[in-house]
């Protein structure tokens, strides 16, 4: 079974998630090939034989006019199509837009992995129609089974659950980050690493609350969140708007106490990669309290939930003053985490 691999997007925070990913379908597939925006493959480590077409670079520039960008998505669903024998092919999308998909006809035997596309399903009823219409056609792959559960309430039942899989522990890179140095000094430090996902209207509130602030400077605590609107002159909160650094990253989030993660009420049917990201790390985490993160309140870290602005507080306090936290897993929860695509295997012989 010859498997092609096709992430249009190539988003450098998909990286660890891609990495899994091939890494599963590399145990069962006689062979991968990959189809990635110019250069993206070098992060991975792929070898240039396997890349089979490069999206170029020229389609990649940012644009506020959201027609303009689904049709250069449509256009570059077309190259790809046009500059490779589909047919050779078990085909995986590793990220689509289900409505530019639907102008460009693939192989039947085409499966598509859902990152958002199933949360913007109950706002959108365009999104339903053309979501039904391409999966009428093929095949999706949800990373969790209460995607799958509302799909099929929707009418779509070829689904397959195929988890995101557990990154690798980070490697402690501190002596070459800038934040080896800056944040020294502090008793703990609690980090929000999500820049576009989060609720704002929480990190707003908390950088505005006294009792927040009266804490963090008590206590010798330091709050690190991302944001690119929010603004505070509190020495003990640092906002980082710039992209980080892969390094830099892996080292504030092991440096840190806490990972918070205010996800708004509609973070439904997608995953939280940072908060597998705290697993992996064995980092405590504070997080919206969805269905979704639910799933994880037994996997063996310290997680709390916060329902409300007031609940916030308190729950870091808790937090904060328990112990490092301790993964104590079996091999079967591991691997229920971990990707499989053996289903393939009882599918195709391409």
């Amino acid at each position: 079974m010859r498997v092609l691999y096709i992430d249009p997007a190539s988003f450098l925070a998909h990286s660890n998630y891609n990495r899994m990913q091939i890494e599963a379908l590399c145990k069962i597939a006689d062979r991968v090939d990959f189809v990635f925006k110019e250069g993206y493959e070098k992060d991975l480590n792929i070898a240039s034989d396997n890349i089979v077409y490069s999206i170029p670079l020229r389609y990649y520039k940012r644009t506020k006019n959201s027609l303009l960008s689904r049709l250069i998505t449509i256009y570059v669903y077309y190259l790809i199509k046009r500059n490779i024998k589909l047919n050779d092919y078990v085909i995986l999308f590793s990220y689509y837009d289900e409505i530019c998909l639907f102008f460009v006809k693939y192989p039947l035997f085409t499966y598509l992995i859902n990152h958002i596309n199933v949360s913007g399903l109950p706002f959108s009823r365009i999104k339903r129609f053309f979501y039904r219409c391409v999966s009428k056609r093929y095949k999706q792959i949800v990373l969790d089974a209460e995607s799958k559960v509302y799909l099929h309430s929707l009418g779509v039942d070829n689904v397959e659950v195929v988890a995101h899989g557990l990154v690798k522990p980070f490697y402690n890179k501190s002596a070459t980050s800038v934040y080896d140095q800056k944040f020294k000094g502090y008793s703990k430090i609690i980090f929000s690493p999500s820049l576009t996902s989060v609720d704002e209207h929480v990190l707003a509130f908390l950088i505005a609350d006294s009792a927040f602030l009266d804490y963090l400077a008590s206590n010798n605590v330091l709050f690190v969140l991302r944001s690119q609107v929010l603004k505070s002159t509190c020495g003990y909160i640092h906002i980082i708007r710039d992209v980080m650094e892969k390094e830099d990253y892996e080292c504030l989030f092991l440096k840190s106490d806490v990972i918070f993660l205010p996800y708004p009420r509609s973070f439904q049917y997608r995953t939280s990669g940072v908060l597998l990201e705290a697993l992996s790390n064995h980092k405590k985490a504070l997080v919206s309290d969805t269905s979704y993160f639910r799933q994880y309140q037994n996997v063996g870290i310290d997680i709390r939930y916060f329902t409300s602005n007031s609940d916030v507080l308190s729950s870091l306090q808790t937090l904060l003053s328990l112990s490092s936290s301790e993964v104590s897993q079996s091999v079967n929860d591991l691997l229920a985490l971990m990707p499989d695509y053996k289903f393939l295997l009882n599918k195709h012989d391409v």
